[in-house]
């Protein structure tokens, strides 16, 4: 026998600043925020949702958040932004765009299409040659 399901309790405070401390973290492949990419979350209940539904979770997990802080865990002290001020949790600014402390901003360049007369790119030119070498060595 074995748990299926779960329940995780934590205040209203205190999930709303664990989400304000993940909300900015890029899923660097996207370009997109990491809880939009990976659970199309906007907002925390929607990241507990998808934090607990399979296969995300091994198990079921609910995380009820009632409306105030009765709870009692508002231990928001602990958790860190990704623009960390001190700089000892500070994430990069590649994945979070608050860390970007100035400097030239990465623009997104068009991709480079070979042509064999301007000879752009020598790949395909080196795989032409190579062919006609192994030709030439075979016969």
């Amino acid at each position: 026998d074995y748990a299926s399901s779960t329940v995780y309790y934590l205040d209203k405070s205190f999930s709303e600043a664990l989400w304000d401390s993940c909300r900015l973290v890029q899923f660097g492949a996207l370009g997109r925020p990491i809880v939009e990419a990976l659970f199309g979350a906007s907002n925390y209940t929607q990241w507990f949702r998808g934090l607990g539904t399979p296969p995300m979770s091994p198990v079921s997990i609910q995380f009820p958040v009632p409306e105030d802080d009765s709870l009692g865990y508002n231990r928001t002290d602990v958790l860190k932004q990704c623009d960390d001020p001190s700089g000892e949790y500070k994430c990069s600014c590649v994945d979070c765009a608050a860390c970007f402390e100035g400097g030239p901003v990465p623009t997104k360049q068009d991709p480079v299409f070979w042509s064999i007369w301007v000879l752009g790119d020598w790949r395909p030119l080196n795989a032409i040659l190579l062919g006609i070498f192994v030709t030439l060595v075979i016969v």
